[in-house]
């Protein structure tokens, strides 16, 4: 018989071929053929499924978070976020480490009557203990300062004007300012305003200082 794979001649009732052993009785497997793709060999791994996006959710422990890549923390007495950066509370002047529950019971209305009678004085009340005193003590100081400089004739009293129309301001915004916190809303003379009042106030004394003691 002769093999059906390479052609040579084997006896009759062979089982396999005596050239290239051929097994005759078996069917013949089929080589796969390396051009066709897809086709992938048995130990190659397939193509790998694309990883799915990060769904990060915002991390949250106690009264701190991270938002967008942010650290900031939730005041406890008035509830309001603060970033990371600032350790008492735009709003209420709590300190980060206050504990919750530690706002006091405020009676808004006598911290108003308060805050109209003396600024800083109102904050007090309300238990905005680091407002309140730089308030009361910034306005005390401009007044004495204000006064001071008005017994120096006209340019004192052009000197005095930043500290008449800064002291005014704290006077003016402490009202509102209470009935802002009381909403939950944030104050118009915070502690970063607050800054830029005190070192505006200051280079304004310094410049018509300057101008009073030309003329």
């Amino acid at each position: 018989m002769r093999c059906p794979s390479c052609g040579a001649t084997n006896p009759e009732g062979a089982r396999f071929c005596g050239q290239c052993y051929e097994v005759f009785d078996a069917p013949r497997r089929e080589d796969p053929d390396p051009a066709q793709p897809g086709r992938p060999e048995p130990d190659e791994p397939g193509p790998a499924s694309p990883t799915a996006p990060s769904t990060a959710r915002p991390v949250a422990v106690g009264r701190f978070a991270s938002v967008d890549g942010e650290m900031v923390w939730r005041c406890a007495v008035c509830d309001t976020t603060n970033p990371s950066t600032t350790f008492s509370c735009d709003v209420c002047g709590a300190r980060m480490d206050a504990e919750e529950g530690a706002g006091p019971d405020v009676d808004w209305a006598a911290a108003r009557r308060r805050e109209l009678l003396l600024p800083g004085l109102g904050h007090l009340a309300a238990g905005q203990a680091g407002m309140g005193a730089a308030r009361m003590g910034i306005a005390a100081l401009w007044l004495l300062g204000a006064f001071a400089l008005a017994l120096g004739g006209t340019a004192g009293l052009l000197a005095a004007t930043p500290l008449v129309v800064g002291m005014s301001t704290i006077w003016v915004t402490g009202p509102g300012d209470l009935d802002a916190a009381r909403a939950g809303r944030p104050p118009r003379l915070d502690a970063r305003r607050f800054m830029y009042l005190v070192i505006g106030v200051t280079v304004g004394v310094i410049v018509l200082g300057g101008l009073g003691a030309l003329i």
